[in-house]
């Protein structure tokens, strides 16, 4: 299925000590198997059955819908990597798991990271970048992104509706400036988990046959498609991603260039350039994820940071704590109480999403 403009949510919280390279082997095959099959039965409701807490005093490991993707999260805190170390392996995982639907190795990556032993906040913009040959924005063709369109599609070239990645570029900046663990170990349950297979959800099962027809357009799109068998993968299939996890292999040996001036960057350009896209190499070479200052404003007599730099939604999440506190929405009863309070806080969001005004305490 078609992947989304979104990455893989993590957050993981860790003490570091001084940051040293040393050997890990994160395979599930070494897993505790009771840990893993849990991960596994976990991994096939679409929301946990019940709430669960679990506290330490080193670490937290939490993610958006993979349970196996925490479990290999904390399997390299527990072999000694860093946070950045297991946001990035939480992050590689749940691309596998979940298929590519929500979240995608060809998408993109924000992050904001504390270092304990310098107190210093980062902010890194692994986000888009546009093709230099295109040169006619406004022209290009609405996609449809099923549930999360804010319109109808539009007919035209669909290489016109790509960008270059920045998911890859992003992992191994956040891994050299702050892993611990070899690049290649944090590969090592994603590719597991593409060579040996992921059963199809209910979640993911009924993804397929909403973008069947996009993915039966193409060869590959079929290719992708019929990993489970010939037909339609449904619930209780076993998708096996062998295509993947060879890329996932090369990425971990030669970095994340193989993406960017790599075999895979050359398949990349050359598909987008049979549907009509302007990608170039030099596209691709040239692209950086960048450093910078996280955005932060006071909420509640609390500071609160997010992604700098180009990051809209960053922006949007701090100017909604604002208005929040502005309108003491937290002394309101919860929303799916009080209709008022759930019409004062769609408002809000309407406002964040759409509208113009920054209010001056978003730094």
């Amino acid at each position: 299925m078609p992947p989304l403009p979104l990455t893989a949510a993590a957050l993981v919280y860790l003490v570091m000590g001084v940051v040293t390279a040393f050997a890990a082997d994160l395979s599930p095959a070494k897993w505790p198997p009771d840990e893993k099959a849990l991960a596994e039965r976990l991994e096939l409701t679409v929301f946990p059955p019940k709430a669960r807490v679990v506290e330490g005093h080193s670490g937290l490991v939490t993610a958006t819908l993979s349970p196996i993707a925490i479990r290999a999260g904390i399997e390299t805190l527990k072999q000694g990597g860093t946070a950045a170390d297991a946001a990035s392996t939480i992050a590689l995982t749940q691309v596998t798991t979940a298929l590519g639907s929500y979240v995608s190795y060809a998408g993109i990556l924000q992050l904001v990271y504390y270092e304990s032993q310098t107190h210093k906040l980062y902010s890194l913009d692994a986000g888009w970048n546009s093709y230099l040959g295109e040169t006619a924005p406004k022209t290009i063709p609405a996609n449809d992104m099923g549930p999360l369109s804010a319109g109808p599609s539009t007919p035209g070239a669909e290489g016109r509706k790509t960008l270059v990645p920045g998911f890859m570029a992003g992992i191994e900046a956040m891994q050299k400036r702050f892993g611990r663990l070899p690049f290649a170990s944090l590969f090592q349950p994603a590719t597991w988990y593409a060579e040996n297979g992921v059963t199809v959800s209910t979640l993911l099962g009924n993804y397929f046959p909403s973008r069947e027809k996009y993915l039966a357009r193409t060869s590959q799109g079929q290719k992708f498609l019929h990993q489970a068998g010939d037909h339609v993968p449904k619930a209780g299939d076993r998708f096996v991603q062998s295509d993947l996890a060879g890329t996932l292999r090369a990425v971990a040996r030669d970095g994340a260039q193989y993406m960017y001036a790599g075999e895979w960057g050359r398949q990349f350009v050359e598909a987008v350039r049979q549907e009509g896209g302007q990608a170039t190499m030099e596209d691709m070479r040239r692209y950086r994820a960048v450093w910078g200052e996280p955005r932060s404003t006071v909420f509640l007599d609390h500071s609160v940071f997010a992604p700098g730099g180009s990051n809209e939604g960053g922006r949007q999440i701090l100017e909604a704590l604002n208005l929040a506190e502005e309108m003491k929405l937290d002394r309101a009863e919860p929303y799916f109480k009080d209709w008022k309070t759930f019409r004062d806080l769609s408002a809000l969001l309407q406002f964040v999403e759409f509208g113009p005004y920054t209010p001056p305490a978003v730094g």
